[in-house]
């Protein structure tokens, strides 16, 4: 389906002189909030068959930017972002090469703004900051929501032929394959024996050759990594290599919202939440919740245990 982009509209956004405008860059849709303007720009970014349509002339181009070339060289049209400018800090004079960079300057040293996501209700300093939010808390819930109302189910079960229009409700019902699965393999006797295998070590009995073999192999052998530097035995080779991390001191899982690296991802992951204001771990008594579990454990024993 082709999307057509009249340069009318998209000069309206180009000419804007206002910082937080809420005109897509791309098309030049204006949205009637911060929210709605970035949740259409992440859509709009990705509609590869958009048309660009010059209003003068009705010639259109398949590029956004052939359209501003003929805008400027055919029409001598003049727009605001084809100017390079030495943009100053009017607070601290300081000087920056592009608008984007002075107002997260600005945004973050001498101003106290606030941008509110409409969603949720979480305010953001910066709007970049709210722009990230937006991307990985609410465009896939947005996108599962339009789904119910299309009728379209992308999510497919890989154990049965159903599918579903948001991936949570997959995720339940998988969960069902999975718990059925468990009580039938542990709860449930089938008619026929089962043949064990007894472990020559220890005793321990299996149910086939390859779970003896890798019980011997971890438990008995050498199966477990050992570290080369300080001796220690770990559970697996992706856990060795974390452990190694910590004595060479590198850092290969960076953190995208700031410029900080960390030695294993568990720790990333602990990390991030401090950016994004995720709280998974929440209290069963009260409505406190928090970024991680030993906080949560920590609080229960404090407030909910009776001494």
């Amino acid at each position: 389906m082709e999307v057509f982009v009249r340069s009318e509209d998209l000069m309206k956004a180009y000419t804007s002189g206002e910082w937080d405008e809420l005109s897509c860059r791309i098309c030049g849709t204006l949205s009637e909030s911060l929210t709605w303007a970035i949740l259409h720009f992440m859509e709009c970014k990705k509609h590869k068959n958009k048309v660009y349509e010059c209003t003068n002339c009705k010639k259109t181009y398949t590029r956004k930017d052939h359209l501003l070339k003929h805008l400027k060289y055919k029409h001598k049209v003049k727009f605001g972002l084809s100017v390079r400018k030495r943009l100053e800090c009017h607070y601290c004079n300081k000087i920056f090469k592009y608008k984007r960079e002075i107002q997260a300057h600005i945004e973050e040293t001498h101003m106290n703004v606030k941008y509110k996501c409409e969603l949720c209700g979480i305010q953001f300093k910066m709007k970049s900051t709210l722009r990230r939010h937006i991307k990985h808390k609410h465009l896939e819930v947005l996108k599962d929501h339009i789904n119910y109302h299309t009728g379209e189910k992308p999510y497919s079960c890989e154990y049965c032929s159903k599918s579903f229009a948001s991936k949570s409700v997959l995720k339940t019902h998988v969960r069902q394959h999975i718990l059925k699965a468990h009580i039938k393999r542990v709860h449930q006797s089938d008619s026929k024996p089962k043949i064990k295998v007894q472990c020559h070590v220890c005793g321990s009995e299996f149910t086939s050759k390859p779970s003896l073999v890798n019980h011997i192999k971890y438990i008995h052998g050498d199966g477990k990594p050992k570290c080369h530097i300080c001796g220690k035995v770990v559970s697996n080779k992706e856990t060795l290599k974390v452990h190694i991390n910590y004595h060479t001191g590198e850092k290969p899982f960076p953190c995208e919202y700031c410029s900080k690296r960390f030695a294993s991802k568990k720790v990333l992951k602990i990390h991030v939440r401090q950016h994004t204001g995720e709280t998974p771990f929440k209290c069963n008594v009260c409505p406190k919740a928090f970024k991680q579990r030993s906080a949560l454990t920590g609080h229960f024993k404090s407030n909910h245990v009776i001494q």
